[in-house]
């Protein structure tokens, strides 16, 4: 099953996301999955699980939190993100990219 993401690209270019998707999702193989019937597992009592199964032991995985504050894990709004985007202008000349204290062009003229 591809990602969202593709299934919008597929979708703005006017293709069919279905000829993207496996044959296992579809209606009929779902319907022949399920044609034969689920049964319940029996009891756990009945069950036959092998030894070295239930002998071994599985542990959890093993890993260290990072020092200091965690970092923020949120969505940005879009207003945040446009106000990242503002070009600095220098309050003598007017040009961007610059402020006044590092302004060598001369005043604009009013």
């Amino acid at each position: 099953m591809p990602c969202p993401h593709a299934l919008a690209v597929v979708t703005k270019e006017g293709m069919s996301a279905y000829e993207y998707c496996s044959v296992f999702f579809s209606i009929d193989y779902m319907l022949k999955t399920y044609e034969q019937g689920v049964f319940p597992i029996p009891n756990e009592s009945n069950w036959h699980i092998p030894r070295e199964i239930l002998e071994e032991v599985v542990l959890p995985p093993v890993g260290q939190v990072q020092p200091g504050r965690p970092k923020k894990c949120r969505w940005q709004t879009a207003a945040e993100i446009q106000s990242k985007k503002s070009k600095v202008s220098c309050g003598i000349c007017g040009q961007y990219g610059h402020n006044r204290k590092t302004c060598r062009n001369l005043p604009k003229r009013d």
